[in-house]
């Protein structure tokens, strides 16, 4: 972090740090949770129910070129969850301690 993004984060929004932290880490953490994800949902067959039903899709008119990635599905909103449930922390934490916001 340098010297800019540190004031940004100061004089910025409420919710500042976790959009700093979301665009410095959301690329690693994404990784980090695609192998778990796709781990988990292999272990309990959610993986081939649903290449099932994408290759049964994939033969309907209109849906033949639509893809469905459910891992990168289940990814995102995980990922959209942990930094709503942070930021909710956040503005509990400074609440707590007297900040606005």
């Amino acid at each position: 972090m340098n010297f800019a993004d540190a004031w940004k984060i100061l004089e910025g929004r409420e919710d500042e740090a976790i959009r700093y932290f979301r665009d410095k880490r959301f690329t690693r953490l994404h990784e980090i949770f695609r192998l778990i994800v796709h781990d988990s949902m292999a272990e309990v067959g959610v993986t081939r129910y649903c290449q099932e039903l994408d290759q049964k899709a994939s033969s309907m008119p209109f849906v033949e070129n639509y893809r469905f990635d459910l891992d990168e599905y289940v990814i995102n909103g995980a990922l959209d969850g942990l930094f709503s449930m942070v930021a909710q922390e956040e503005k509990i934490r400074q609440h707590s301690m007297g900040g606005n916001g």
